[in-house]
């Protein structure tokens, strides 16, 4: 920042902290819990010396809490959003609601609907808590609380991603406690807004706090419930659960009742099952008193939770099956895999995803080790090409009913036919589980399948409101403190100041700027060598010059409908189109990511043979600009695809009609214009090396 705005920072670290100071003391505040019960006291001030819990009646010094670590931070709601809206200017970046049908986001959904929310009148937010383990060598753990706000499109929700509180203690804080000032904050912010002044203007903003996107241990701990392994543990319906033998212990198994499908439980019921639990001193159904949530206006403790698919389905469903599969604990069983694994691991370690996928695919045998993304690419692009000719049938029938499933909710837009046909094929795979793998298998998990598409209904699709941005924050957030002392100290001042950084950023360096700010800070450059042609093409890397071949001569001349003003081309193997990376087939077999695969805008599937740069001849009209003359041209094979046939009678639908046969059609050469190029293409090729088509739906982070 010094080397394009000299003066603009101190010149070293101890001096730039010190200039961070004033808005750690002004915004940064201290919040004591009783040591004794934990109960929530109050904001410690430089006056107070002592505080006489009101819970247990102990009388405690205030030195002697924060010796014991019974404290937490927080920095207002409010005062964020103000300084995002001010100074860094994120009202510019405000989307509004689509008026359609369709669901394409979170303002799509009918509970999102209800609030109308309209930006700069209002707001709302998505809240996260979950537990960090500190140090490994210690059973430490960090409790942020994260909001980012809905109406920012999808790849800024996480940068200006807001860290409201933080506690660090060897166990779980009290959640009542610990939200106590938050929950006060956000009655706060929605009865009185945040005034923010934008060109000159007084603008007063409403906030909601619409849902919570959390695990399924945090969950309940907000809810005021027992957890999943207790009789109604269920936060979204009436189902008791029972005990079950599993292994050498026991388990709860949500199987489906010969009765029907559980009561859905609603915001008015787990109020009234609150209140029955306090004046009885005993759970009732599940509920063992009022959540500190349901003071918080307009927020439903009931569908303002989410069944959070990174959790539920991708470390929790998908990896239970694959365990299952690949563990020789399951050598008996007709669905085990183990003696395929080697054959898996070759077709699976020779896949070259595009550079959409950001993880390269591992060995099976390092599944333990396996993230969140690397199960949702398992799920949705490998195992029903992989599995196909090794599950048996039936098994791999059931398994594709989640696949369908998944794929459904998240890919754009959402209809409501779509999670209709769903939700049907999540209830049959959730059924079918018990008489498949056995009553013990119908997991938490399994049966969180059963009210995933009724969220994606209520909150737009899987990736809206899933927690992958919130556990990038978390990662993040490991590496904002060094040494074991005021840990929250420490991170607070680390993201202060890294959020500083990002309101000097936006104000001063420009696309120019960053370029010079790569260079200076040896920041290595996405390509050195590179040519803009238009708006919307960026050529990468050195051209060659070549004569061009009669079939591309051909297929140039049948697109633009002129003469070339000269028998040579120059040739590219890497473009950017529209932002989007494609390389050529021989590019892409040289390296780890295949990006030659794309379809076009009238839903043609091609394989990216070269990218050429030709001379446009017009005669003696010397009027046309030199840019004008140059044209880019994508010369490609035409890929045939053949739909994969999986129909299913009970969900009235072709569980595979998003995977289609590919086959190259190498004897023709088609040409293409930049603006044709719609999207790129996932080729997956089995054992047998049959080349299979998936479209990628969207992704929030890898």
């Amino acid at each position: 920042m010094n080397a394009l705005i000299p003066g603009c920072l101190p010149h070293n670290l101890y001096f730039f902290r010190k200039l961070l100071q004033p808005s750690i003391t002004d915004n940064i505040q201290m919040h004591g819990l009783c040591s004794e019960c934990g109960a929530y006291l109050c904001k410690f001030t430089g006056q107070l010396i002592t505080y006489t819990c009101s819970e247990c009646g102990s009388i405690l010094n205030c030195k002697d809490i924060i010796k014991k670590g019974s404290t937490f931070l927080m920095y207002p709601i409010d005062q964020q959003l103000k300084i995002l809206l001010e100074k860094v200017g994120i009202g510019n970046r405000m989307q509004s609601p689509a008026k359609t049908d369709c669901i394409n986001d979170i303002s799509g959904g009918s509970e999102y609907k209800k609030l109308s929310i309209n930006f700069p009148a209002s707001l709302s937010l998505t809240c996260n808590t979950d537990g960090i383990p500190a140090f490994t060598s210690s059973n430490s753990s960090l409790w942020p609380i994260y909001f980012i706000i809905n109406e920012l499109p999808l790849r800024l929700r996480h940068v200006h991603m807001m860290l409201a509180a933080l506690w660090v203690g060897p166990s779980k804080p009290r959640m009542d406690s610990f939200f106590t000032p938050i929950v006060e904050c956000l009655e706060r912010v929605h009865d009185h807004g945040v005034t923010w002044i934008n060109c000159g203007r007084e603008i007063t903003t409403k906030v909601y706090m619409t849902l919570v996107s959390c695990d399924s241990v945090a969950r309940p701990l907000l809810q005021n419930m027992k957890q999943f392994n207790g009789e109604y543990g269920c936060g979204f319906c009436l189902n008791s659960g029972c005990v079950v033998a599993k292994g050498q212990g026991y388990s709860r198994s949500y199987a489906h009742s010969v009765a029907g499908l559980p009561e859905e439980r609603n915001h008015a019921q787990m109020l009234q099952h609150a209140e029955t639990a306090l004046q009885s001193g005993s759970v009732e159904f599940g509920i063992k008193g009022p959540s500190i949530l349901s003071l918080v206006p307009k927020f439903d403790v009931v569908r303002g939770f989410v069944p959070e698919y990174m959790h539920s389905v991708l470390l929790g469903v998908v990896r239970q099956f694959a365990f299952l599969w690949f563990d020789s604990t399951s050598n008996d069983k007709p669905y085990y895999l183990g003696r395929r694994i080697i054959q898996i691991d070759t077709a699976l370690l020779a896949t070259k995803p595009p550079s959409n996928i950001k993880r390269l695919p591992r060995s099976i045998l390092s599944r333990k080790y396996w993230k969140a993304s690397e199960w949702r690419n398992f799920l949705l692009f490998y195992s029903p090409i992989f599995l196909r000719s090794l599950l048996p049938k039936d098994y791999f029938r059931h398994w594709i009913l989640l696949v369908y499933s998944i794929f459904q909710l998240m890919i754009i837009p959402v209809t409501m036919s779509s999670i209709s046909s769903a939700e049907l094929a999540l209830h049959k795979f959730v059924q079918m589980v018990q008489q498949l793998y056995g009553i013990e298998h119908v997991t938490y998990n399994v049966h969180l399948l059963t009210h995933l598409a009724a969220s994606v209904e209520r909150w737009g699709p899987l990736w809206s409101h899933s927690a992958f941005f919130f556990e990038d924050a978390n990662g993040k957030l490991l590496k904002y403190f060094h040494g074991s002392r005021g840990i929250t100290d420490q991170i607070f001042r680390s993201f202060i100041g890294a959020s500083h950084l990002l309101r000097l950023s936006t104000i001063y360096i420009e696309n120019s700027s960053a370029v010079l700010l790569d260079q200076i800070v040896n920041i290595a450059t996405f390509c050195k060598n590179c040519l803009r042609v238009g708006s919307n093409v960026v050529c990468l890397g050195y051209s060659t010059k070549r004569p061009i071949s009669a079939c591309e001569l051909a297929a140039i001349s049948q697109l633009l409908n002129c003469s070339l003003s000269t028998g040579d081309v120059t040739e590219y193997q890497r473009a950017v189109i529209c932002g989007t990376l494609l390389h050529t087939l021989n590019y892409s077999q040289s390296t780890r990511r295949r990006d030659c695969y794309f379809v076009s805008k009238k839903n043609q599937a091609y394989v990216l043979l070269t990218c050429i740069l030709l001379e446009i001849d017009t005669g003696s009209d010397r009027s046309v600009a030199h840019e004008d003359l140059r044209k880019f041209v994508l010369l490609a094979h035409p890929i045939h695809e053949t739909q994969i046939r999986s129909f299913d009678s009970d969900v009235n639908e072709n569980l595979s009609y998003h995977i289609k046969k590919a086959v190259i059609d190498c004897d023709t050469v088609v040409a293409l214009n930049a603006s044709d190029f719609e999207r790129k293409l996932f080729i997956v090729s089995d054992h047998s090396k049959n080349l299979f088509s998936i479209p990628i739906p969207t992704f929030e982070l890898d």
